[in-house]
C-alpha cells in the first residue's frame, strides 16, 4: 500500500526540476539557479540554500524534492541553488557575510532520520562517522569544508540539514522510510532558513 507521503513524492517528482533557472531570470517554478549563477543572485538575497543531490539516484534526490515542498514565504527568504554535491567551489561562491543552509541526503544516520547541525560541526561529525552529506563524492566533507575555510580566510557560518538515506542506487523515487520522512525534512529545512534569515541561530 502506498502511504500518503509516498504518494506525495510520486506527484512531486516529475515537475520538480530545480536548477534550470538563471538568477537573472524572472521567478519560475522553484526559482533556482545553477551553482555558476551564485554571484549574480546576491543582489536580491543574502541567504543561500545550497541544494545537493542527484534526482536519478533514489534517496540522493531527497533534498531536491523537499525544496519543492517549501512554502512560498520561506523560498522568498533565500536564493535556492542546486549544486549537485557539496563542493569547495559552491562554498567559495557564497558572498562574504551571507548566511547559508546546505540541504542533502545524509549518511551516518538512520534512514528517515532528520538532522540539523552547524556547518562548523559537520566536519568533525563526518570524521567520527556521524552525519555527513551523501552527495560529496570526490572529496570527503571535512576536507571540502576545511579547504573552503582556508581559501575564504575563515569558517562559513551556516547550517546543514540532512535526511538519512537507505538507497542511493540508480533510479527515481525514494525508499519508504525517506519518503515518509520527507515532510519532516522539509520542515527542518524551512526552520533552518528562517533561523538563518532572522536570528542566525540553530533552530531547536
Amino acid at each position: 500500500m502506498v502511504s500518503g507521503a509516498q504518494r506525495l513524492v510520486q506527484e512531486q517528482w516529475a515537475p520538480c526540476r530545480i536548477g534550470v533557472q538563471r538568477a537573472s531570470a524572472p521567478p519560475h517554478g522553484l526559482g533556482c539557479s545553477h551553482v555558476g549563477d551564485v554571484a549574480g543572485a546576491w543582489a536580491l538575497k543574502q541567504l543561500c540554500l545550497l541544494v545537493c543531490g542527484e534526482r536519478l539516484r533514489r534517496d540522493d534526490g531527497a533534498a531536491i524534492l523537499a525544496v519543492g515542498l517549501l512554502p512560498a514565504d520561506v523560498r522568498e527568504l533565500a536564493e535556492i541553488i542546486e549544486v549537485g554535491q557539496l563542493s569547495v567551489e559552491a562554498l567559495l561562491d557564497v558572498e562574504e557575510g551571507a548566511g547559508v543552509v546546505v540541504a542533502d541526503a545524509a549518511v551516518g544516520v538512520a534512514p528517515g532520520e532528520v538532522v540539523t547541525l552547524p556547518l562548523a560541526d559537520l566536519a568533525a561529525a563526518a570524521r567520527r562517522g556521524g552525519p555527513a552529506p551523501a552527495s560529496s563524492h570526490s572529496i570527503a566533507p571535512d576536507q571540502v569544508l576545511a579547504l573552503a575555510a582556508e581559501l575564504r580566510g575563515g569558517e562559513l557560518p551556516g547550517l546543514f540539514v540532512g535526511l538519512g538515506g537507505a538507497d542511493f542506487g540508480l533510479g527515481e523515487g525514494l525508499s519508504a522510510p525517506v519518503a515518509d520522512a520527507l515532510p519532516r525534512f522539509t520542515s527542518a529545512i524551512a526552520a533552518a532558513i528562517r533561523s538563518q534569515a532572522h536570528t542566525g541561530k540553530t533552530p531547536t
